[in-house]
Order: C-alpha cells, then structure tokens, then sequence
C-alpha cells in the first residue's frame, strides 16, 4: 500500500515539476525519492512487514551516491492504535468500547459485547485469575477480582494487597 501510494504520489509531483503530463523516469525516480523522504509514514506490528516496506521503498526510491537513512524513522514497528497500551491489549477490549453509538445495530452491538466479557472471562481463567464474591466488614457484597499472583487464595490477596474491588 505504502508503495503505490508513494508511486502516484510522485507521478503527480513529477508532473507538476517537469510541466510535462508524462514525466520521464528520471524524474518520477527523483520524485518518489522526495514523497518517500517527505510524506510516506507506517507502523505496524509485525517487525517482517515492516523491514519488508522499508526495503521495497529503499529499491523503488533510491538514487546513485544519495542516501535513505530516513526510512528507519519514517516505518517504524508498533502498535498504530491509539491508545493500546500493552496493559489494556493484555486485559482485552474493555465493554464500554461496545456502547453503541448513532448508527451501530443495538443488537449487533449487545452481542459483541456478550462475546467479549465471555472471551475475557475465559482468558482470566487460563490465567488463574477470576473473580469472587466478598462480603466486606460493612455487609456489602462486591466482586473481588484477583490479579493471579497470590495463587489464587482470596485472604492471601487481601494480605499481599493484589485484589481490587469492582463495584458489583
């Protein structure tokens, strides 16, 4: 994708610099060299793709006796969503991202939500982690959700300090 962007790009540049509806190659090259420099930026996750970008651009855009050190800093590898930390991508997608909003199918949106807490539910379990019931010295009944380092014990959560309390 970052190819053929950068590609159209140029041939529009190219064109728009040489005057000429059909620029030369020289100048296309000299072109995409300067979108590539200037305007094509990527992030994603996988390290493979992206040495795979940055090599197809390097071919596509380079120029005897010039330098491309900027595609280090142009295609980088990480998460391009905003706001996915590691912490939230391991605790899975919260189900306030499910309220549904003008235009979404209530329904679809209620379902999705209902598969969500259950894939959560399943990924806390094979991580030893689950959530209990407790009643707390003022007879209030909450969940009590265990962070999984405790082994398990509810009153060994409470004395290490790694439960929290959700309001239930």
């Amino acid at each position: 994708f970052l190819t053929a962007a950068a590609r159209r790009i140029a041939t529009r540049l190219a064109a728009a610099q040489s005057g000429e509806l059909n620029p030369t190659p020289e100048a296309t090259r000299h072109a995409l060299r300067q979108v590539v420099g200037r305007c094509i930026y990527g992030i994603d996750l996988n390290p493979m793709a992206t040495e795979l970008a940055k090599v197809n651009l390097w071919l596509d855009a380079v120029e005897p006796g010039l330098p491309l050190r900027f595609l280090d800093h142009h295609l980088v590898c990480g998460n391009g969503l905003v706001g996915a930390t590691p912490r939230l991508i391991a605790e899975g997608i919260p189900d306030q991202a499910f309220k549904p909003i003008e235009g979404d199918d209530k329904p679809t949106a209620a379902a999705r939500k209902k598969t969500n807490a259950a894939e959560r539910r399943q990924r806390d379990a094979q991580r030893g982690r689950g959530v209990r019931r407790a009643t707390g010295r003022l007879g209030v009944e909450r969940r009590v959700q265990c962070s999984g380092g405790c082994g398990g014990s509810l009153p060994q959560c409470r004395r290490v300090g790694q439960a929290f309390l959700l309001l239930g």
